[in-house]
């Protein structure tokens, strides 16, 4: 998982990809919430399969999961010789119904590949390498606004932080849920609460798309400065 967003820690695939492959396994990585607002690399880490979704950094509306098969993992796929257990996600089935013959799989949305079309055209116009650094720039604005209201990045290291997904431990004295329901009540603003053991402990917000721009991110933190 390349951006695990409970922890907001990040993950590029660097340190397990040639382990995999020397031992003859396929790498497959969660880009869910990395795509789009981080650099993904699979050719240059070794990564053979990756999925992720339309709704996060790609400011799409949910309902389309891109993914990405190398010739490796293909041919492992088109040999393997017992079936799919699922019918649901056969890539076999869904390269014969995308490719000739065309073989009936789904009915698909075509707004939301239209939706998708515009939104990779936005992220197109704008330049990748822009777009990453409008990202982290704003991750880097947040966590340094709120590091200097008390809170204290989960992860310490930046290099391996998510840049626009940042999780923070509140400050003593500081209820999280009840900083969480004051904003939404003052600003109509939603972050989410820690999950698990971190539950109670820690805020995550993320930042995407047109949210990581300057003006919204000094608007969140002076909101989290009157409800704190």
């Amino acid at each position: 998982m390349q951006a695990e967003t409970s922890t907001g820690a990040y993950q590029s695939g660097k340190a397990i990809a040639p382990v995999a492959r020397a031992a003859g396994a396929l790498v497959i990585a969660d880009t869910v919430t990395s795509l789009g607002a981080m650099p993904v690399e699979l050719d240059k880490i070794g990564i053979d399969v990756a999925y992720s979704c339309s709704q996060k950094a790609l400011s799409c509306p949910a309902g389309l999961s891109p993914f990405s098969v190398s010739p490796r993992a293909w041919d492992q796929l088109l040999n393997r010789q017992e079936e799919g257990r699922s019918w649901y996600f056969d890539l076999k089935l869904m390269a014969q119904y995308y490719d000739p013959p065309h073989a009936y799989h789904h009915t698909p949305s075509p707004p939301l590949f239209y939706a998708m079309h515009e939104g990779l055209a936005v992220i197109e116009e704008e330049g990748l390498s822009a777009r990453w650094a409008r990202h982290r720039a704003a991750g880097e604005q947040l966590v340094q606004g709120l590091s200097d209201l008390g809170f204290m990045p989960l992860v310490k290291n930046p290099a391996h932080r998510i840049s626009h997904v940042a999780a923070l431990m509140t400050p003593d004295g500081v209820d999280e849920a009840e900083l969480r329901k004051c904003l939404m009540d003052r600003y109509e603003i939603e972050i989410a609460g820690g999950l698990g053991r971190l539950a109670g402990k820690v805020i995550r917000i993320g930042i995407m798309g047109p949210l990581a721009e300057p003006d919204r991110v000094k608007f969140l933190l002076d909101s989290i400065s009157a409800c704190l």
